[in-house]
């Protein structure tokens, strides 16, 4: 399963990818502090597709909720 990780905290971001690289059946492959960041970088021709994202759900941006839906 790939994961991409969506939170503001860079602490939160970096204890989540080394408790999901201990699982040999989830592969992180990418993180963002906001959903602006992930949608830039998932856009790229070369980043593959995530099967979940873990997203925080208290992002300062109204605007950046939206893009959720």
């Amino acid at each position: 399963m790939r994961v991409f990780i969506i939170d503001k905290h860079v602490l939160f971001r970096r204890c989540m990818l080394a408790y999901l690289q201990e699982n040999n059946d989830i592969s992180v492959i990418g993180e963002a502090e906001s959903l602006e960041s992930a949608i830039e970088i998932l856009n790229t021709e070369e980043q593959p597709q995530p099967d979940i994202f873990l997203i925080d759900t208290d992002l300062s941006s109204h605007k950046d909720r939206k893009s959720v839906v």
